[in-house]
């Protein structure tokens, strides 16, 4: 079993891992826990102003350090090791890059001590301005209100009914995804099942998305698991949360719920993903994640792009990828 380095002897890390956060930062500290430190051994402890300042450092787009911003997080280090208050998402994200990094060396110890970390913010209640992501919607108003800034988003573009919204949802109620500030959505995914005839006559430009029915939805989805997938795309309310940052959990989490319904499946073969280039950033996102362009835009009709993949590539993208290895809420997850 691995063991790790604490004071002058050596724990299991599964029963390292059945203490409270508060607990293994201090042991953390003490040990000098830094990413391709070796289980077996330890390093220079972390003293508060050190961690205070690599946590400013991880918090300011300046190399230099910034005094108030040290000061702040020494005033926070402090606290946290007195457990009087628990760090918020963003400052226990910042403290696993510091002192794990991102390499699977360290996946056990980060995952038990995001994990506590869960646990310990959940025992004070919810905080003010918690994000949530991949949350599928549960009634007619959260759909209502995501459809507000959905078609506020593309508003010099055409965009499907409310109807037509509702009838997707209802023929697939996880296909739309929202990320939630205070229990209130900012930002949605859409991804559909559809059929192979579907997809190709799309992919043709002979469809448009506003020709997807519920009935399409409904036949696709009983194949076992569905083997195309219209990406209907992202949208987002920025007044609430800066796109550019959440990206990562926003699609991330997404991909990772889609993961966990197709593979109740033992299929292991290709998956097809479709997608309109609705917008010269949206086009540009779907070729950034491997998606061919099929089409190009001719006669009012946007671009078409496909993808081809399998379960295990997007796990790996998850786990692996540069884009989504910086969201530590999402390496965290038990189920990726």
């Amino acid at each position: 079993m691995d063991s790790l380095k604490l004071h002058d002897g050596l724990i299991d890390i599964a029963d390292f891992a059945k203490h409270d956060f508060f607990f293994q930062l201090e042991m953390h500290m003490r040990r000098g826990t830094c990413p391709g430190l070796p289980l077996g051994e330890k390093g220079e402890p972390w003293t508060q102003e050190d961690l205070a300042e690599a946590l400013a450092v991880a918090d300011s787009r300046s190399s230099e350090l910034n005094p108030k911003l040290v000061d702040s997080y020494r005033k926070s280090v402090n606290n946290w090791m007195h457990a009087r208050n628990v760090p918020s998402s963003r400052s226990c994200a910042r403290l696993c890059r510091i002192l794990f990094g991102n390499t699977k060396a360290e996946e056990r110890l980060r995952k038990a001590f995001w994990a506590k970390w869960e646990k310990a913010w959940g025992a004070r209640g919810v905080p003010k301005h918690e994000m949530q992501f991949g949350v599928p919607i549960k009634d007619e108003e959260a759909l209502r209100a995501v459809y507000a800034f959905d078609e506020e988003a593309y508003d010099e573009v055409p965009n499907i009914s409310f109807q037509q919204f509702e009838q997707w949802w209802r023929a697939y109620p996880n296909g739309f995804l929202a990320s939630t500030r205070d229990g209130a959505p900012f930002a949605v995914t859409g991804l559909f099942p559809v059929t192979v005839d579907w997809a190709t006559a799309f992919l043709r430009q002979d469809l448009r998305e506003d020709d997807l029915s519920a009935d399409t939805i409904l036949e696709a989805r009983c194949e076992e698991p569905a083997l195309y997938w219209y990406y209907s795309g992202i949208s987002a309310k920025l007044a609430a949360c800066g796109l550019e940052s959440n990206l990562p959990a926003i699609l991330g989490f997404g991909l990772l719920q889609w993961l966990h319904a197709v593979e109740d499946s033992d299929y292991d073969g290709r998956f097809v993903f479709v997608a309109e280039g609705t917008t010269d950033i949206g086009a540009k996102l779907l070729q950034n994640f491997g998606f061919q362009l099929e089409a190009a835009e001719r006669g009012g009709q946007k671009p078409r792009f496909r993808a081809r993949t399998t379960a295990e590539a997007v796990r790996r993208l998850l786990r692996e990828g540069p884009f989504f290895a910086r969201c530590t809420p999402l390496q965290s997850d038990t189920r990726l």
